[in-house]
């Protein structure tokens, strides 16, 4: 996502509240073609997930924004207890890899959503997702 939307002294609105795609090349370890995939109409997308079908989802100031792999709104997750927004959020693993797990202010809450899981689920056991899973949470 795009910082510009936090200032260090509170939200501008009028600032940028967008995710990018990049394009993963030289083996994994450089970006190229940012391009711009979805801007949020309710605060700062953040907690971005993936999962096995591309789908992206995000916490955002009205739950969680479910996006097409190319950006596009499918639909949001609004939750009762999440009226403040969704600060971040994963799958779990599992027996639980179908469920969404949403951090919000002082509440979490597990969201079952049929037929899905987590992107990164399948590569639990592979010391290389470790790794990187340091640096991606």
């Amino acid at each position: 996502p795009d910082t510009g939307h936090a200032t260090g002294h509170g939200l501008d609105p009028s600032k940028p509240r967008s995710i990018y795609a990049f394009d993963v090349t030289d083996g994994g370890r450089r970006l190229a073609n940012r391009r711009l995939i979805y801007v949020s109409d309710a605060g700062v997308p953040d907690g971005i997930k993936l999962d096995v079908h591309g789908r992206i989802y995000t916490g955002c100031a009205d739950g969680v924004h479910v996006l097409s792999p190319y950006g596009a709104l499918l639909g949001k997750i609004r939750v009762r207890g999440c009226e403040g927004g969704v600060a971040n959020l994963c799958f779990g693993e599992g027996e639980h890899a179908s469920t969404l797990f949403l951090l919000a202010e002082g509440v979490i809450v597990g969201v079952t959503l049929h037929g899905t899981s987590g992107a990164l689920a399948k590569n639990r056991s592979s010391a290389r997702f470790e790794q990187a899973s340091d640096r991606l949470c």
